[in-house]
């Protein structure tokens, strides 16, 4: 998949990400105002890049990271971030495609297994793990966002029939 090109409205959900983040980094107090903000913002979610499909019918096979014994789902506010991040991990020009997914982090988090969290910028100097209770909070109805009935998201065997999982540690 390609990066999407940028719009005014990814930009502002970008912007106000990165100060949520920011905040809640500084002050652990104010993680429910970065949950706030990430319900209704675009996360952008490597996808394999070894051969496999990543997407199958309405099944996306998504990369898990291990952190203090939890399994994340790395997802990045920009695809900028994405981008730089992922290109560090393997040999690859500045600036070169990386197979992604874009989507809500609610509808992210309405498809995940009950056990998996998220991973807000894996790897950048500014992150956050998003553990299950935080992902449930996300998951709640907005009312604005709503996933595919049918779509899935594949990351791991136990969790779900049909999920699978890519995983790779970052302990």
């Amino acid at each position: 998949m390609n990066l999407p090109t940028t719009t005014v409205a990814s930009a502002a959900d970008e912007g106000a990400v990165a100060r949520a983040l920011a905040a809640a980094v500084s002050d652990a107090g104010r993680i429910v105002d970065l949950l706030d903000v990430l319900k209704t913002a675009r996360l952008y979610l490597p996808l394999p890049d070894d051969g496999t499909p990543a997407i199958t019918g309405t099944a996306v096979t998504l990369p898990t990271v291990s952190y203090l014994g939890n399994d994340f789902v790395p997802a990045y506010s920009s695809a900028a971030l994405l981008r730089e991040l992922s290109n560090q991990d393997r040999a690859a020009p500045p600036g070169s495609e990386v197979p992604h997914a874009v989507v809500r982090a609610a509808d992210l988090a309405r498809l995940l297994p009950p056990t998996i969290g998220i991973a807000l910028n894996a790897g950048a100097s500014e992150s956050v793990p998003v553990y299950p209770p935080g992902v449930a909070y996300l998951a709640e109805d907005v009312g604005a966002v709503g996933a595919d009935a049918g779509a899935k998201a594949r990351t791991h065997e136990r969790a779900r029939p049909r999920l699978r999982r890519r995983h790779r540690s970052a302990d």
